[in-house]
């Protein structure tokens, strides 16, 4: 797969593709049906996607990802699509109308067909929407609208549902609408060293500025180091037990295994949300705890390594 990098004032020819529409935050089972119908096409799958996106080119908040670029590379390369086009955006570009996005974009990439959900808008104002791709295509492209995929309590899976569950702690069930289980990755840096007087070292993530954080809490999940994974131990919070941070970090304690990560860069995949953060009145009482938590992830994990 090959990633693009394209702008208003360098867009160009790319292939007779049949290019799916959206920003693919979460890349869900929504997003997937997408890929999907492209797959059934005669031409080559490319995803269009913009940087920054609608919500965080305009909103006054900082926006956080489900997946970043690398991540998604890694995804739809497995997914067997073949480019993902990114349009880096401007004032400029969220001011086109809906005929210029098509005649400043579409045409110019040479899109032979357009693949969109249902909901799916464009343009100044999100003007655009599925049926203006349609009228405003002169049989230049093919338009094709797919349905939204539906929960078992009748929501349509969305990248705010899957973000919307991984904050409130419901891994498990984000984790069925993703491609893979929703994950982190960042480097090590030099922790308060507390857990290792305890027998439970952990190593602090950094670089996650940019990811959604899940609720506090500990979690079972699989580290993945040097190609090879490992059972984790995972807290989010500020450990208030000792020394409380004023800030919520990630740390990650590999179970039965005893590596130097210093450093090294983690991928940790969160399976299974188990307990809230607790603040325990002793240090003998907390190893306690995280003994009956050690138990428990090996257990739930035993089928998943």
């Amino acid at each position: 797969m090959k990633t693009i990098y394209v702008s208003l004032e360098n867009i160009h020819y790319i292939d007779e593709i049949s290019v799916c529409l959206g920003f693919f935050d979460a890349l869900h089972i929504g997003h997937q049906s997408l890929i999907k119908k492209a797959k059934t096409l005669d031409n080559k799958v490319a995803l269009l996607s913009m940087e920054p996106g609608p919500k965080a080119f305009f909103s006054k908040e900082k926006y956080y990802f489900v997946n970043d670029v690398s991540d998604k590379e890694v995804i739809l390369e497995k997914m067997g699509v073949d480019y993902l086009i990114i349009c880096r955006t401007s004032k400029e570009f969220y001011n086109l109308t809906p005929e210029e996005f098509i005649e400043k974009v579409i045409i110019p990439l040479g899109c032979k067909n357009v693949i969109c959900g249902f909901d799916f808008t464009f343009g100044r104002k999100a003007l655009g929407n599925k049926d203006t791709l349609l009228e405003l295509s002169n049989n230049r492209y093919n338009v094709y609208v797919c349905d939204p995929v539906i929960d078992e309590l009748g929501e349509k899976i969305s990248s705010t549902l899957v973000k919307r569950l991984i904050e409130e702690g419901n891994v498990e069930k984000a984790n069925k609408y993703l491609p893979r289980p929703f994950q982190i990755k960042g480097k090590v840096t030099e922790g308060y060293k507390n857990g290792r007087t305890i027998g439970f070292a952990t190593a602090n993530i950094d670089n996650l500025d940019d990811y959604i954080y899940p609720k506090d809490g500990v979690y079972a999940g699989i580290t993945l180091i040097d190609n090879k994974l490992y059972p984790s131990m995972i807290n989010v919070g500020k450990h208030p037990t000792v020394d409380e941070l004023n800030k919520r970090i990630i740390e990650v304690h590999i179970i039965n295994e005893n590596i130097d990560l210093y450093n090294k860069t983690l991928v940790v995949k969160f399976i299974k949300y188990l307990r809230g953060e607790i603040k325990f009145e002793s240090l003998e009482q907390l190893k306690n705890q995280l003994e009956i938590d050690k138990k428990l992830i090996i257990d739930l994990l035993e089928n998943n390594l």
